[in-house]
């Protein structure tokens, strides 16, 4: 017999701690997800365009096509587009990967406009748990557990460039497409000014 004035029975209080538990589960998710900006606010899509755009500021923007797991997209900054091998690249990406033969420093959260390349090391491609890729490059985003999409950190980059030993400055924008998907890498970048005589690019 259960004593007068006694708590609820077992049942009915594990009842309303699972209640409880529930509600603030709920809170916490609602909390968390206030907190994650939507893709479209920071990591715009674009579409794939594989020669280099001139922009007003001197600089120039690529989106390259690189969903294959499989092949490396070779790039060159001077030339604009992709080449046609890796010898003649001095950027190489395969899907969110990439790889820069003439080495790469962090230059961090610097306005491309503003960056200058330092005294400090040229970081080279190694092999990273049985690929080929550079370690320097590999910061280039945050990876979201929760929403499974990448954010561009907006860090900037001097690339060593192989083919005439100048290099270049590379910020990446955005690894998604338009008007949907992901596997569009597009970088922005800059030649230093003794490597760029006029606002063009070379002829196909």
């Amino acid at each position: 017999m259960t004593a007068s004035g006694s708590g609820p029975p077992q049942g009915a209080r594990a009842i309303r701690l699972a209640i409880i538990a529930f509600i603030v589960t709920c809170v916490l998710l609602l909390i968390a997800g206030s907190r994650l900006k939507p893709l479209r606010d920071t990591d715009p899509g674009y579409p794939v365009a594989e020669r280099a755009q001139p922009m007003p500021d001197g600089s120039f923007v690529v989106t390259l096509d690189v969903k294959s797991r499989d092949y490396w997209v070779p790039f060159s900054f001077a030339a604009g587009r992709v080449v046609a091998n890796e010898q003649e690249a001095d950027i190489l990406a395969r899907r969110n990967v990439l790889r820069a033969p003439g080495g790469v420093q962090n230059l961090g959260m610097v306005p491309l406009a503003d960056a200058r390349w330092n005294d400090s090391d040229w970081v080279e491609d190694e092999m990273v748990d049985d690929s080929l890729k550079n370690p320097t490059l590999s910061d280039w985003y945050d990876y979201s557990q929760m929403t499974h999409l990448l954010h561009g950190r907006k860090q900037t980059f001097a690339v060593r460039r192989r083919a005439s030993g100048g290099f270049a400055y590379l910020t990446i924008k955005s690894y998604y497409c338009e008007p949907e998907g992901s596997g569009c890498l597009t970088l922005q970048y800059r030649l230093a000014a003794k490597e760029l005589p006029s606002q063009t690019l070379p002829a196909p």
